[in-house]
C-alpha cells in the first residue's frame, strides 16, 4: 500500500491505534529476529551455557534488539504515548 492510498483509506485515528498496538506487540522481522535469538540462547543455555557460567540472552544473538524494543515503558505508559494522551514520555 502506498502512502497516498493509506492516507485515503485509513484515518488518523485508526493508524494511530495500530502504532499503539505495534508498539505493544510488534510484529515482522525485528520481533522474528527476537524470537530467532531466544531460541538460541535456549539451546545454548540447555546445552551448557556459555564460558563464565552466565545464562545466555536472546541480546547476545540479536543485540539490535535492544534499540528497536519499547519494553522500558509499561503498557499503559506506550498506550498514553502513541494516543498522545501525555506528551512528558
Amino acid at each position: 500500500m502506498t502512502v497516498r492510498q493509506l492516507e485515503t483509506q485509513i484515518e488518523a485515528r485508526e493508524l494511530n491505534e495500530w502504532m499503539a498496538y505495534f508498539g505493544l506487540e510488534p510484529w515482522g522481522s525485528v520481533r522474528a529476529d527476537y524470537r530467532a535469538g531466544l531460541q538460541t540462547a535456549m539451546l545454548v543455555n540447555v546445552n551448557g551455557g556459555r564460558k563464565g557460567g552466565k545464562a545466555a540472552s536472546p541480546q547476545d544473538f540479536f543485540p539490535l534488539y535492544s534499540q528497536h524494543s519499547n519494553r522500558t515503558q509499561s503498557n499503559l505508559e506506550q498506550m498514553a504515548k502513541f494516543a498522545g494522551l501525555r506528551k512528558d514520555y
